[in-house]
């Protein structure tokens, strides 16, 4: 990953390089993060996150969404609920499982979600065989 794509992925993130060494192979936690995800999405096979401008999933088809913003805030001190929802919309990336339906996105529970995906991806497959579980 060159440091253009790694200052990106860091900054989506929110996170910021603690200052490490990468000719001498020693990479901070932020940087080991996103060349964690480099790894993912060069793999063969790998899925992308898909713009929701560009291509919208199937209708009721569950899949992985990726918004800013959340529907829970907790206003600080003078602060009215208003000026809080819009001090967090920039600060809070949710990933979560939804599906888009005839009148809108909902989450896996099938609540109405009030903030718009802006990325999508399919699920993956599940696993072949069934892990067991030591009792």
């Amino acid at each position: 990953m060159d440091w253009i794509q790694r200052g990106a992925v860091l900054d989506a993130l929110q996170c910021r390089c603690e200052g490490c060494d990468s000719r001498n192979g020693a990479l901070c936690s932020s940087c080991e993060t996103a060349d964690a995800i480099d790894t993912v999405e060069d793999a063969p096979g790998a899925f992308r996150w898909i713009p929701c401008a560009e291509q919208l999933p199937e209708p009721e088809m569950l899949v992985l969404i990726c918004y800013k913003g959340t529907d829970i805030v907790m206003p600080r001190p003078g602060e009215t609920v208003g000026d809080s929802f819009r001090r967090v919309q920039n600060d809070v990336v949710r990933v979560s499982v939804g599906f888009i339906g005839s009148d809108g996105w909902y989450g896996a529970d099938f609540c109405p979600l009030v903030i718009a995906p802006t990325y999508w991806m399919p699920l993956p497959e599940p696993p072949e065989q069934a892990a067991e579980i030591p009792l």
